[in-house]
């Protein structure tokens, strides 16, 4: 039997494959490709992870937080801040050259590695929470709030 948290997992699961654009641009810097690659990242994680992002900081941290009785979220919340002021350097550099391929390659890397161990975080940590304290119409309801969330911070961001 799945745990009630399931939905949430598979949501994670469904994202990784499309992450991994993070991974490929870092792994062709210095190619003909790389700036393909590049915006290809930039476009997916504006599309799918700020989206999914934005529902966690909305719908998911604040039920969290209300089970556990604290903010207990809050370094989530600034991982994702992370996420956006790495994400908007690399940005930044789509529009000019970088003399160091090896400092782009470096913060490519970085940021999957922040995009992964933040995906793990609430796997391991707030999931079971969430399995303990809410049964599965409940986790349904979440997890539709959450999408909904998503839907209008995709829909605002264009």
């Amino acid at each position: 039997m799945n745990p009630p948290s399931q939905p949430l997992r598979d949501e994670h699961l469904a994202l990784l494959p499309e992450l991994s654009s993070v991974r490929d641009a870092a792994d062709v810097i210095g190619t003909a490709t790389a700036g393909e690659h590049t915006r290809r990242a930039l476009r997916l994680l504006e599309r799918l992870l700020y989206p999914h992002m934005a529902a966690e900081d909305e719908v998911l941290y604040p039920a969290i937080d209300r089970i556990m009785g604290c903010e207990a979220t809050a370094t989530m919340r600034r991982d994702h801040d992370e996420i956006r002021r790495r994400t908007a350097q690399l940005q930044a550099t789509v529009s000019t050259e970088f003399d160091q391929d090896s400092e782009l390659r470096s913060a490519w890397y970085g940021l999957d590695a922040i995009i992964h161990l933040h995906m793990a975080k609430e796997e391991e940590l707030y999931y079971p929470i969430l399995d303990r304290h809410l049964d599965g119409p409940a986790t349904a309801e979440l997890v539709a709030a959450m999408h909904r969330a998503a839907r209008q911070h995709y829909s605002d961001e264009r």
